[in-house]
């Protein structure tokens, strides 16, 4: 049996898996975002599939999705409405988005506030941390699990900050805040 992954452009370490053998040849997508280059990958166009397990989540023709390039432009532009603002708490996952934090800190020429643990794991995947700081009061961009940027955590931040305390987020008073978060489980067909 041979196995080949392929970069399934979806998250860093994502891959497809063609298997090849006496069962015929199969790919198997698992998590994966179509590109139109995908149509030039050897490894896909060299023979046919003779079976193929596709995640299907959003399989469904009214669910049309921008390209990256679009998605990270919009995402920008939005952080950049913002930018004056005291916090901008973007929400993400455990992995992924890094390729939109590094187009975020690009675009408006300020680091990412990450903590130690994900400082950590963008050296493993040799992302250039020059564009992320695990010092809170250099930036007003900070990174946050998704499941905690919601509209009450946001308010909370301004709220704690109204009575002159010391704020949640570097000792730094808050008076306008934002949550972002980006992804596209929020898709609404």
């Amino acid at each position: 049996m041979t196995v080949t992954l392929i970069d399934a452009n979806h998250c860093p370490g994502a891959v497809m898996f063609i298997l090849e053998g006496y069962f015929g040849r199969i790919l198997y997508t698992g998590d994966f975002r179509f590109d139109a280059s995908m149509h030039f990958v050897p490894a896909i166009t060299a023979h046919p599939f003779d079976t193929v397990f596709i995640d299907n989540t959003y399989c469904n023709p009214e669910a049309v999705f921008p390209s990256r390039k679009e998605a990270l432009q919009t995402v920008c532009d939005e952080v950049l409405k913002v930018l004056d603002y005291d916090l901008i708490m973007i929400g993400i996952d455990q992995l992924g988005k890094e390729e939109m934090l590094t187009a975020i800190a690009e675009k408006t020429g300020r680091p990412i506030c990450v903590p130690p643990s994900r400082m950590r794991w963008l050296k493993l995947c040799d992302i250039d941390t020059t564009k992320f700081t695990c010092d809170a009061i250099c930036t007003n961009l900070h990174i946050m699990a998704r499941r905690v940027v919601t509209p009450q955590r946001v308010s909370q931040c301004i709220l704690e900050n109204s009575t002159e305390e010391s704020s949640a987020v570097a000792n730094t008073t808050v008076r306008r805040a934002v949550g972002i978060v980006a992804t596209g489980w929020a898709f609404d067909t």
